[in-house]
Parts: C-alpha cells; sequence; structure tokens
C-alpha cells in the first residue's frame, strides 16, 4: 500500500488500500446505509435507520409473549377441503395451509412450523378396504396422512386434521367428510362450546321440599356462565355463587297460544293443579293425573319453573317420561340450569309425600331445550 500521482487520471494524491478495509482506523464519521452502514452513531437510531425500531418495527420482548405462545397449537389455518374424485375410489384435497406446534418438548420455546400444501388430486384411498373410514391428516412437511383410527390426542399434535373419506361396502367411497380442526380464534372456538352446552351447575343448588308444604327450598351453589360475575369480581368472572333459600319464590311461565310465552307473578306456592295445553289457558290436572314441571335458575338467583305440557296415568308412568318427553321450552331458558323436575300428582298438597310425589335431581349440565 503507498502513495502515487497519476496526473493524466486523477490529479490529486490518493492511498490505495488493500482487500480489506478496518472500519475502525480506515473509515472516519457515520457510514451511510446505503454504502453498507447504519446512518447512526448510536444502537437506538441504527435500529430505527435499518427498519427495526423496537415498539415500531419490532415488537419489543414481553415476557406475557412467552404465555401467548403457549396457546398455539397444531390445526388448519386454510384450504385443505377434501372432495371425492371422479374415481370413487379415491379423494382430492385442495391446497391449504395449517400449523404443526410443539408446545410440550419444551414450553418456553416451541417449535411452530409453518405447513402448506398445493392441491393433490386422486389420491389413492389406502383404508379403503379394511376400514370403514379413514382419517384424512397433514404432517409437517405437507404430505398426506392417512389412518384407519379415530385419531389420538397425541397424533392430533403431530398432524393437521382435516377429516375423513367414508366407505361402508369397503370398495367405493360413498362420502366425504371434510371437518378440519381450524387453528385460528382458540378463545372463540372455547366460547363457541361453552355457548353451545349452555351454563353448568358447578355445585349445589339442590331443590327440595319445603317441608309437608307446597313450598320448596333450594341449597347453596354455584353457576358457572361466561361473564355472569364479572360486575361483581374481575378475578372470577364466570362463576357466580347463590346463596341457600326457604322458601324458595319463583315465576311459572306457560306457552300464550301464539308461539310465546307468558309469566306469572313471583310466588312461594307451587301448583300441581295446572299444566300447559298450548292454548294459553291454563288446563286441569286431574286428580288421578300427573305433570312433570320443570325448575330452573340462572345465575341471577330468578328461578322459573314450567308447567307440566302432558298429563300421565300414574307416577310411574311420569317418571318414565321425564327423559322422553320433548316440551317446548322458552327460549330464553338457555341462560338458565335446569335443577329439578317436579312430578306432581294433580290433588296434592304436601310435596313431601313421596308416594305421589317425586322431586328428581339434574346433573351439573342441562339437557338440550
Amino acid at each position: 500500500m503507498g502513495s502515487y500521482i497519476d496526473t493524466k487520471l486523477y490529479p490529486n494524491t490518493y492511498t490505495k488500500l488493500g482487500s480489506a478495509i478496518d472500519l475502525d482506523s480506515e473509515v472516519n464519521g457515520v457510514l451511510t446505509v446505503v454504502n453498507g452502514g447504519t446512518g447512526s452513531s448510536t444502537a437506538s437510531a441504527a435500529r430505527v435507520n435499518l427498519g427495526v425500531g423496537i415498539g415500531t418495527d419490532v415488537q419489543k420482548y414481553d415476557q406475557a409473549l412467552d404465555v401467548v405462545g403457549q396457546l398455539y397449537s397444531t390445526g388448519h389455518l386454510s384450504g385443505g377441503i377434501l372432495s371425492l374424485n371422479v374415481d370413487n375410489t379415491k379423494f382430492d384435497v385442495s391446497a391449504g395451509s395449517g400449523y404443526v406446534v410443539d408446545n410440550y418438548t419444551d414450553p418456553y420455546h416451541p417449535t411452530v412450523t409453518r405447513v402448506s400444501w398445493n392441491n393433490y388430486t386422486g389420491v389413492t384411498d389406502l383404508r379403503l378396504s379394511n376400514s370403514f373410514a379413514t382419517q384424512i391428516l397433514i404432517d409437517n412437511t405437507g404430505s398426506i396422512v392417512q389412518l384407519s383410527a379415530i385419531p389420538t390426542s397425541t397424533e392430533l399434535r403431530d398432524y393437521i386434521y382435516l377429516g375423513k373419506t367414508v366407505h361402508n361396502n369397503l370398495s367405493s367411497i360413498n362420502a366425504v367428510v371434510s371437518v378440519p380442526k381450524v387453528e385460528y380464534n382458540i378463545p372463540l372456538l372455547l366460547f363457541d362450546y361453552i355457548d353451545a352446552v349452555g351454563p353448568v351447575n358447578t355445585y349445589g343448588n339442590v331443590i327440595s321440599n319445603n317441608g309437608a308444604t307446597l313450598s320448596i327450598k333450594k341449597s347453596a351453589g354455584s353457576i358457572f356462565r361466561l361473564g355472569s360475575n364479572y360486575s361483581s369480581s374481575h378475578k372470577s368472572p364466570n362463576v357466580t355463587s347463590l346463596s341457600a333459600i326457604a322458601p324458595l319464590s319463583f315465576i311459572y311461565g306457560y306457552r300464550d297460544g301464539s308461539g310465546r310465552f307468558v309469566t306469572t307473578a313471583s310466588t312461594t306456592a307451587v301448583d300441581p293443579t295446572k299444566y300447559d295445553d298450548g292454548t294459553g289457558t291454563l288446563a286441569t290436572v286431574g286428580t288421578a293425573q300427573w305433570s312433570i314441571q320443570r325448575v330452573y335458575v340462572y345465575s341471577s338467583g330468578l328461578v322459573y319453573i314450567t308447567y307440566g305440557q302432558a298429563v300421565y296415568s300414574s307416577l310411574a308412568n311420569a317418571v318414565d317420561s321425564v327423559t322422553v318427553e320433548e316440551p317446548v321450552i322458552d327460549q330464553e331458558l338457555r341462560d338458565a340450569c335446569l335443577r329439578a323436575y317436579l312430578i306432581l300428582k294433580g290433588n296434592t298438597t304436601d310435596l313431601s309425600d313421596t308416594t305421589n310425589n317425586k322431586i328428581s335431581k339434574v346433573g351439573k349440565i342441562s339437557p338440550p331445550l
């Protein structure tokens, strides 16, 4: 390395440098971004110049993100629709994408693999002749996996589930069921499930007779319903505790004859003498007849009893009909828990008389309306 003058090409003296440039000794000042530098002498400004400013271009590290990472799971994102091929021994899969997530091997550092695949056309059903159905999944390379048995919980962590083919005759596919297990909006998936199940009686709220009278009582208990306790506790927003009550106040409900329901004033006396025949006017339960009334409890503490909608010739017949009777129920009761069946003789005056009456308890989850 040395200095020389080329008066023909460049009249000034310059220094010829070696192939490697020492940025500490051979470069002064700030090197611009276009020349391979950062355009700044400070780390924070350099990050901004390079398009990686913390809090604007990139997310600042937050320990809470480690927790959020645990919410991701293996599942379907897009496409992946199953359909029957023109050859009924084969099936097609549309192009799609999903994730295969391992957040159990090292929970602090989940492994997330984005998977995508192209259209699959004319895929031979490998379980056609030896199983009534073939479960269709995608592995972490985008390849199709075919199983004869319903995927285990372990397999659903390793593969993206798309659906199944059905072949009851073991010779051709007669149905294709496309039901992917989606990965997105996981909290909303949980909300959908909770909404479908309805409120859950977590404990207690047992209905029983209140002595030798027509009144009833309720034990202390609690009910799970999304957001029901939010105004009282942000820490426990979904479970409401209810006190024991004796005698229990409640309202009755019955059909008005035009597709709607009407309710009565609050009372503490059970009425075994009437049933709901759908006309809008309560009909009389005979002295040798029984009806089935239903007791619902809301998380607010409100208790709603529906009149029976049929009469039976014996207590035994009424008891046997509890699980098969299909009454028309006020849809507003989807927000309440069914807690008991009151199976009552038409002329009873004493709910403690178990020869003629029965109070049948209901489990944690109410039957569908």
